[in-house]
């Protein structure tokens, strides 16, 4: 067909300037495997990182279990119309909006000898780990209508839990260390283990049709249920075995109120170039991400859905390892490395991978589309692995300002407008289809102007939002040298009595 002759590709500019950018940061790498400027008091120890891993893996399987399994479950089993399913996650959203900050507000005001973080941490484990399995033990003897009721009520209820959880995990994560570069290594173990989850959630609907287990329903109430106990260890674990480095300073401050601590979260300028930069790399993430599927199955394998799904299947089980491989090197190899570079490299590797698209989805080379992928994912994962690091030193750059540390409210505002955001991207997505103007029935014979929609956009639409995250990058203040001025005010102001720092005397960027 000639409307599926996509041309030749060169990138060898492109490729050429990554290649130099590339050198250079292992130029840095090689440096600092050699010297580290990480001072022996701020070193997590290997096992504590391996229990934050652990926390974080409990952490993944709480935020997105349910949203990875409902519509298998309650739709493919139960029968449940997938509406109402998106209307509960839509609802369950706005619900967040509310808990989320109060969480963050609840931790970050707590006074206890036992901490600000883990005591929540502990309840909101022990309240997940029960929590999960419930979601799934709905009678299927029951009308449509008690079905819904029972999904939403125990979907609002666990993701209650998850929110006592998730927001102090975050925040003590965001405080495990004041160290520039051991922010960096704590985040890449906790990436890491997240990771793993992503392995887990494709196995839980194919293993729950075991025949031992006796039906779908039947294999899924077993199988959640050693998920939730995962959870429980992990998080409980996480609790027990770890240090607030921040708790003697923290009992210092005054209490903030929830509203004035939300207010200050939003005038607080590389937070907000934070949010920016999240924001546009997740809509290039996921705003189109749909059409892939479509472009494989119909464009490149003409309708053949089964040839369609054994591509999937090979870039889901390179995608996974590829990333966890990354994160590891980058987090054993690049701490160092100024964290802005390690942004810009990954979203310059993403930005390439995503307009190759338009290249190498091609039905005379199927197998070319595997590239794009292998191309994008170690980008994306040098990204995200750096964004609790990062809300790090802009929670050092709000103490600067105010005084006080707040990790539960950074956190828990960043959460939920990444949570909220992705919830529109995904509902936008559902509409792209339609406005394209594809129609299942004609299989493979869509029009022309039907697949040059769906790869452009496929191709270009998130390459520009992430042309624009670098551009907020470049804007973004806190480099490594910034940071050290600022951990080196901080220190000497913790050192003296009865000052007011809420009163800060020189302007600060």
């Amino acid at each position: 067909m000639d409307n599926k002759s996509p041309g030749r590709f060169y990138i060898h500019g492109h490729v050429a300037k990554i290649t130099r950018f590339s050198s250079s940061l292992m130029a840095q790498a090689k440096h600092s495997t050699t010297r580290s400027e990480t001072k022996s008091g701020d070193r997590i120890p290997f096992g504590e990182k391996l229990i934050m891993g652990g926390g974080g893996l409990a952490q993944m399987m709480t935020d997105h279990g349910i949203m990875q399994l409902a519509n298998a479950v309650y739709n493919m089993v139960l029968g449940l119309n997938p509406a109402v399913i998106s209307t509960v996650f839509g609802a369950v959203r706005i619900w967040d909006a509310i808990t989320d900050p109060l969480m963050g507000s609840i931790s970050d005001n707590t006074r206890s000898r036992f901490g600000r973080r883990r005591p929540y941490l502990l309840v909101g484990a022990l309240l997940c780990g029960i929590g999960f399995p419930l979601v799934w033990c709905v009678p299927t003897g029951w009308n449509a209508t008690a079905i819904a009721v029972y999904f939403a009520a125990a979907t609002f209820l666990f993701y209650t839990f998850a929110t006592v959880y998730g927001v102090s995990f975050q925040a003590l994560l965001t405080e495990m260390t004041p160290d520039y570069e051991e922010r960096t290594r704590v985040t890449s173990f906790v990436y890491f283990f997240q990771s793993i989850g992503w392995l887990i959630f494709p196995l839980v609907f194919w293993c729950a049709q075991f025949d031992l287990f006796g039906s779908t329903m039947g294999g899924m109430r077993v199988i959640t249920a050693v998920m939730g106990l995962l959870i429980l260890v992990l998080g409980v674990t996480c609790a027990l075995k770890t240090k607030e480095r921040y708790l003697s300073v923290a009992g210092q401050q005054e209490k903030v109120p929830l509203m004035r601590a939300v207010r200050t979260t939003f005038t607080n300028r590389p937070f907000l170039l934070l949010i920016g930069i999240c924001i546009f790399m997740q809509i290039g993430n996921q705003m189109v991400n749909t059409l892939g599927s479509y472009l494989n199955m119909y464009y490149v394998y003409d309708g053949d859905l089964k040839a369609g799904a054994k591509i999937g299947v090979i870039m889901a089980s390179c995608n996974v390892p590829l990333s966890m491989l990354v994160v590891a090197v980058v987090g054993h190899y690049f701490a160092n490395v100024e964290k802005k570079k390690i942004l810009l490299a990954g979203m310059a590797l993403a930005l390439v991978g995503t307009v190759s698209k338009w290249f190498m989805i091609t039905p005379e080379h199927p197998y070319w589309q595997i590239i794009p992928p292998l191309i994008m994912t170690p980008g994306n994962a040098c990204f995200w692995m750096l964004i609790a690091s990062l809300r790090a030193d802009v929670c050092d750059h709000d103490e600067l300002h105010t005084g006080t540390r707040s990790e539960g409210m950074f956190g828990s505002v960043h959460t939920w407008i990444m949570k909220f955001s992705f919830s529109i991207v995904i509902a936008i997505s559902g509409f792209i289809l339609v406005w394209v103007g594809f129609d299942q029935g004609l299989g493979g014979e869509q029009s022309e102007h039907t697949y040059f929609l769906m790869r452009f956009l496929y191709s270009f639409v998130p390459s520009l939002s992430i042309i624009i995250g670098i551009v907020l990058v470049v804007l973004y203040p806190l480099t490594k040298g910034r940071m050290r001025e600022i951990r080196e005010e901080l220190e000497r102001r913790r050192v003296l009595p009865e000052v007011d720092w809420n009163e800060p005397s020189g302007k600060v960027s």
